[in-house]
């Protein structure tokens, strides 16, 4: 028998217990892995769910307030109105 076979067969069951230990270690690193990005992926799916919500709150408020200005403006337009039709109405009598 050739010395380097003699030499493998002797250090055979080390490389058997270290390539298990290899392949376990990698497979947990794995799971590890797979779970902190699904972890990162859930907290982003959240943090861009409450973008949406804040950013959908924001705009109702723009519009509420754009309501508001709207009818603010119409009502001093019809004041406005009524009082250039009363100083008409004056000037013409």
């Amino acid at each position: 028998m050739p010395d380097w076979l003699v030499q493998i067969l002797i250090q055979y069951p080390i490389v058997i217990v270290i390539g298990f230990v290899a392949w376990y270690a990698y497979g947990e690193l794995k799971a590890a892995h797979v779970g902190r990005l699904q972890r990162e992926e859930a907290n982003h799916a959240t943090s861009v769910e409450a973008q949406k919500e804040f950013q959908r709150k924001l705009v109702e408020a723009k519009d509420a307030e754009i309501a508001r200005l709207k009818d603010e403006l119409r009502k001093e337009i019809e004041k406005l109105t009524k009082k250039v039709d009363e100083l008409n109405k004056r000037l013409g009598a």
